[in-house]
């Protein structure tokens, strides 16, 4: 349970807290966490307060262990010498977990001094914004909208989703959880219209979607006909269908938003699929859907879907493939060298949720890697294109990449991060563009993984571009064929280096 307290005599020392938990019990009265507040979407401003002497500390260590399973884990020390009340950011937490926190200060004598620990509940938050895939018109008064679940529930669940007709206002309304399709009524006989879709959990209603592509009701109302009877009457018609796509990746350990199905001709009975599906993943008769979870990584595999119903029978074909180990090709065509079962924020303002980072494969500039700067030469730290101090960690890769080339850095024979961003390939005819340059951590994974996942860099003795940086003048690189293999370093960010872009998923 999240307990509060407010600490009025210390508030010049903890600027911008509110709703402040209290003390736990603490067995260490010289090292106490004194405050946790939340800031942002999975992060906390966590106040602690030191008795023991600034010149006696060498480093303290802040972690955070959730109580709930898949959520993610915190834990990063601090070279800093450090006392009285300190106020520290702590960063890709889980929303809507319950933590428990401790600080440890390594004293000069390496003695390690513990603080009580520190039970906070994160708070969950709205859903991310629900995508449309498809609107199509059912009737004169009525039409169908089919959207894929957001990225991100908000750690809890999504309750029900609204759609909206324009113009109009007429709206329909389903209760589910994930991915599905909304049937909105009450329309006006030839009229065109957009639709757009929000997603409502416990927390509010997410931002709306994008509007749908433009849907124009029948003229005239379907008569709808009963199938034949024994004593006579009108012939049930044979059964028709369409695939909403009819090939998907999924992945191993995820529950991902599959295909959906539009029927269009008589009543279907059931539905069938050959071959067998991957382990984990099951085949509903009555909707022609697939769910679950799979287990075990497939190839590309062409399934038939066939519709049956007292008067015949039609069939799809869907092209499946499963994937998840290290190593595997990714949605993009690269190679997966890192995965998190928790999860982990990404994308240009990381309002996404990601497990997966795969690299661009081998050649995929057609060649060898090539080697350009960093920022636009000649370098001038006026140039406001320099001025950028981005971070390290996983998962800002993107976020960095898209500050690069907003600060002018857009030619992609100057910029590593435009260069990066180039890239596109098409895989099972969907075209992957959203491409980056890696940040410090996501490049250091990858050169860590580099031999599981059959990843060749280029040359002898060089290094190779990150998306972070340390100063205006300096970039930061990692060395992949040079002492020290592995490390990341700094260099003007006119110099150039090698590039090979990475994405998530």
């Amino acid at each position: 349970m999240r307990t509060r307290l407010s600490f009025l005599t210390i508030t010049s020392l903890l600027l911008g807290l509110f709703s402040i938990s209290p003390v736990a019990n603490s067995l260490n009265t010289n090292l106490e966490i004194q405050a946790i507040t939340d800031s942002n979407s999975g992060e906390v401003r966590l106040t602690f307060n030191s008795k023991i002497a600034r010149a006696s500390v060498r480093s303290y260590s802040i972690t955070a262990t959730p109580n709930t399973p898949n959520a993610a884990s915190y834990s990063k020390t601090f070279t800093r010498k450090v006392s009285g009340y300190v106020l520290q950011r702590v960063t890709a937490l889980t929303p809507g977990t319950d933590y428990k926190f401790r600080v440890s200060i390594r004293t000069t004598n390496n003695r390690v001094i513990n603080s009580a620990d520190f039970n906070f509940y994160t708070r969950s938050i709205k859903p991310t914004t629900p995508v449309i895939t498809r609107a199509f018109e059912t009737d004169s008064d009525e039409a169908v909208v089919y959207f894929d679940a957001p990225a991100n529930d908000g750690q809890t669940p999504v309750l029900y989703y609204t759609a909206v007709a324009t113009p109009g206002g007429a709206t329909g309304t389903t209760l589910q959880q994930g991915s599905g399709s909304i049937t909105i009524s009450g329309l006006t006989k030839s009229t065109t219209y957009t639709f757009t879709i929000t997603a409502h959990n416990i927390n509010g209603t997410s931002v709306e979607s994008k509007p749908s592509l433009p849907v124009t009701t029948l003229a005239n109302k379907i008569i709808r006909v009963a199938p034949a009877s024994s004593s006579g009457g009108s012939t049930l018609a044979a059964p028709a269908f369409t695939l909403s796509r009819n090939a998907e990746t999924r992945t191993v350990g995820i529950t991902n938003a599959g295909y959906s199905i539009t029927p269009s001709g008589g009543t279907i009975d059931s539905y069938t699929i050959t071959p067998a599906l991957p382990a984990g993943l099951t085949f509903s008769s009555s909707t022609g859907l697939i769910s679950g979870i799979p287990t075990e990584t497939k190839t590309a595999i062409t399934y038939t879907i066939t519709a049956t119903n007292a008067t015949g029978s039609a069939s799809n074909t869907l092209r499946l493939r499963v994937t998840g180990d290290l190593g595997d090709v990714g949605p993009g065509g690269g190679r997966i060298f890192y995965y998190s079962a928790a999860g982990f924020s990404c994308g240009p303002t990381r309002a996404a949720t990601c497990k997966y980072l795969e690299v661009a494969p081998n050649g995929w500039n057609g060649g060898a890697d090539s080697a350009v700067t960093w920022a636009q030469a000649p370098f001038s730290s006026n140039l406001p294109e320099n001025r950028l101090n981005l971070s390290t960690l996983l998962g800002y890769g993107s976020q960095n990449t898209k500050a690069i080339i907003d600060q002018g850095n857009t030619n992609v024979a100057s910029s590593a991060a435009a260069f990066a961003r180039s890239y596109s390939a098409t895989v099972e005819g969907v075209n992957v563009n959203d491409w980056f340059l890696p940040s410090e951590d996501e490049l250091l994974s990858l050169y860590s993984q580099r031999v599981a996942v059959a990843i060749q860099f280029s040359g002898g003795g060089i290094h190779y571009w990150s998306s972070s940086s340390n100063n205006n003048e300096n970039g930061k690189y990692v060395h992949v064929a040079s002492a020290p293999l592995g490390t990341a370093s700094g260099a003007l960010k006119t110099t150039a280096y090698y590039v090979r872009p990475i994405r998530a998923f």
